[in-house]
C-alpha cells in the first residue's frame, strides 16, 4: 500500500474544538471541470485547465474558492459581479460521474499580477451561496416586537431570514432586504429553545448563533442557477454512515446504511492518539455586557463540581459585547461552560485507499465513525477543502465535528 498520509493532524471534540486531516488522493487523482455562469443562469464558459484551483465548504458558514488562470486567458473578460462558478469532481476510484462539489458567487478580481518569472496571472474570488445571508444584516429597531425572538431555533432562524432577506424582507426592517431567488423552506419548528433580541446585527453571525445554540444546521441550497432556498437540518445535512444501530446480519446502520469506520485495521488511519482532559478550575462563569457599575449587565452561570472541597469554587469572566442584552449574556456563559468543561480528543491523519474514497464513501455533511482500541466516537464531517495545483496533486483538508 502507497503511503499516502500526510501527517497532519485530526482533533475530535466538542464544538469548541477544530478537527483538521489532510491527506492527498489516491495515486488516481480526481479529474476537475470548472463552469461559468452568467446572471441569467447561461453556462458562458468551461475550464479545465489553471494555475491553481482552492475551495472550501464549511458547516453554517460561509465557504470560499479561489480560482487562478494565466493573465493571457480571453475568457477573463466574462467573470462579473455575482456570475456563478460550480466546481464539478470526477474521481476514477469513485465509479461515479462528474458531480458538483462546490457553488457559489463570483465576487471579487485580484489585481493583475506578475510573478517571478513574468507571468501575469488573474484571480478570482468566489464564495457560497450562503453569501446572500451574509450581505444582508438584521435591521429594526431593538425594541420592537420583531428584535424579540422565542421560540423553537428552527422558527426563529427562518423568521430572521425570512425578514431580513427573504421576499417579504420590506417590513418591519428599515430598508427593502429583498433578495432575488430566494426563498425559505417550510417551518417544522425543530431545535432547542431559543429566547433573545438581535437588532442591527449581521444576519449570517445571528443565525450562526441561534443555530449553534439549537444544535441546528442550515444551508443555501440552489434549486435553478437563478433560484435559491434557505434550509435547516436537525443535527446534520449528509448521511449517516456511522456504525449507529449496526446490523450484523446485513452490514447496514440503522439508518440503512453502509457504515463508514476510520480505524487502524482498515489502513485508513495512522498515527492515532487519544486524550480526555476535563476542569474543575472554571466552575462558575460571569459573562460581562454594557453599562458602568450598578448598571452593567452581567450573568453567572454556575457548573456542578466533581469535589467535595469548600474552596473550589472559581469564577470566569467572560466579556460579552457592549450592546448584549441579559439573555444574550446568557447564552455567552452557557457557550463557554459547555466547551471548557471537557475536551475529548482523538488525533490521527487519515488515508484514502481503495476501499474509502472520499466523493464515493463519504461527502462533506455525513456522519462517519472513528474507532480506536476499544474507543469508537461518531462525528459529522463539518468542513471539507480541496487544494489542486496546477500540476493537478490534490491534498484534501477535512474538519469533523460533534462527536458521540
Amino acid at each position: 500500500m502507497t503511503d499516502l498520509s500526510f501527517g497532519e493532524e485530526l482533533i475530535f471534540g466538542d464544538s469548541s474544538d477544530i478537527i483538521i486531516v489532510s491527506s492527498p488522493t489516491l495515486p488516481a487523482i480526481s479529474i476537475y471541470k470548472v463552469f461559468l455562469y452568467d446572471t441569467s443562469g447561461d453556462k458562458i464558459a468551461e475550464f479545465d485547465h489553471w494555475r491553481k484551483l482552492t475551495f472550501s465548504h464549511k458547516e453554517n458558514s460561509l465557504g470560499v474558492c479561489t480560482f487562478e488562470l494565466n493573465g493571457s486567458d480571453s475568457r477573463i473578460s466574462l467573470f462579473g459581479p455575482d456570475t456563478q462558478i460550480h466546481v464539478l469532481r470526477y474521481n476514477p476510484n469513485a465509479n461515479l460521474d462528474y458531480y458538483t462539489e462546490w457553488k457559489g458567487f463570483h465576487v471579487d478580481i485580484d489585481p493583475d499580477a506578475t510573478d517571478k518569472e513574468g507571468t501575469r496571472t488573474f484571480t478570482s474570488k468566489c464564495v457560497s451561496f450562503e453569501d446572500l445571508l451574509k450581505r444582508r444584516y438584521v435591521l429594526y429597531d431593538s425594541g420592537s416586537i420583531y428584535s424579540d425572538k422565542s421560540d423553537k431555533g428552527e422558527t426563529v432562524i427562518k423568521e430572521y431570514v425570512g425578514e431580513n432577506a427573504g421576499p417579504s424582507a420590506t417590513s418591519p426592517r428599515w430598508s427593502n432586504g429583498v433578495t432575488s431567488g430566494l426563498t425559505i423552506e417550510s417551518d417544522l419548528a425543530t431545535g432547542l429553545d431559543w429566547d433573545g433580541k438581535k437588532s442591527n446585527q449581521p444576519l449570517l453571525t445571528t443565525i450562526q448563533g441561534v443555530a449553534k445554540q439549537s444544535e441546528l444546521v442550515f444551508r443555501v441550497v440552489q434549486l435553478t442557477t437563478t433560484t435559491w432556498e434557505f434550509r435547516t437540518y436537525e443535527n446534520f445535512s449528509g448521511t449517516d454512515r456511522s456504525v449507529v444501530g449496526l446490523v450484523p446480519a446485513t452490514g447496514l446502520n440503522g439508518a440503512g446504511e453502509s457504515p463508514i469506520v476510520f480505524q487502524l485495521e482498515n489502513d485508513n488511519i495512522e498515527k492515532i492518539s487519544y486524550s480526555l482532559k476535563r476542569s474543575n478550575e472554571k466552575n462558575v462563569i460571569v459573562a460581562t455586557g454594557g453599562g458602568v457599575g450598578d448598571e452593567q449587565l452581567f450573568h453567572v452561570e454556575t457548573l456542578p463540581t466533581t469535589t467535595s472541597s469548600p474552596w473550589n469554587k472559581r469564577e470566569i469572566v467572560v466579556r460579552g459585547k457592549s450592546d448584549d442584552l441579559t439573555d444574550d449574556l446568557e447564552t455567552v456563559a452557557i457557550d463557554f461552560a459547555e466547551t471548557n468543561k471537557q475536551i475529548d480528543k482523538i488525533t490521527c491523519t487519515i488515508k484514502q485507499n481503495q476501499a474509502y474514497v472520499y466523493g464515493r464513501d463519504y461527502f462533506f455533511g455525513d456522519k462517519v465513525t472513528i474507532r480506536y482500541n476499544d474507543i469508537v466516537k461518531n462525528a459529522v464531517i463539518t468542513g471539507v477543502n480541496i487544494i489542486l495545483s496546477q500540476d493537478g496533486k490534490e491534498t484534501i483538508k477535512f474538519t469533523f465535528d460533534r462527536m458521540q
